[in-house]
C-alpha cells in the first residue's frame, strides 16, 4: 500500500533511484532470459507467489480509526530474503512474489 511517489521519495531519500521497468526485467530473467528468477521451471514453494490474498474490509480500510489495523492485517509479505531459493542470477532476492516492485518506465514517468 506504498504508491509510485511514496516509493520514489524512499529511494531519493537514501541517494537511490527506483528501477527502470527494463532493468528489473533484466535483473530477474538474466541473459538467458529465464522465465522465472530462480530458473526455467515454475516452482510455487520457491518464492511467494500465487498466495490467495486476504480480501479487504473497505469499510475498516477507509475509516482513520481502523485503517492502520485494516492494512496490517492485509500485508502478507514475508521478510525480503525469507525465501532462500528465491533469488536472481544477479543474487537479487524476491524478483517475484511477495510484494510488488515499483519502477520507472523508459519514458522517466510513473
Amino acid at each position: 500500500m506504498t504508491s509510485w511517489y511514496e516509493a520514489e521519495r524512499a529511494c531519493t531519500a537514501q541517494g537511490k533511484r527506483l528501477c527502470t521497468q527494463s532493468e528489473w526485467t533484466f535483473a530477474c530473467e538474466g541473459p538467458e532470459m529465464l522465465p522465472y528468477p530462480y530458473g526455467q521451471n515454475r516452482d510455487d514453494t520457491a518464492c511467494r507467489i500465487d498466495h490467495q490474498t486476504l480480501r479487504p474490509d473497505r469499510a475498516r480500510l477507509g475509516n482513520p480509526m481502523t485503517s492502520h489495523d485494516e492494512s496490517a492485517r492485509l500485508y502478507e509479505a514475508v521478510p525480503s530474503g525469507a525465501m532462500a531459493r528465491c533469488v536472481s542470477w544477479a543474487g537479487v532476492h524476491d524478483m517475484t512474489g511477495n510484494a510488488d516492485e515499483w519502477t520507472v518506465n523508459e519514458a522517466g514517468r510513473p
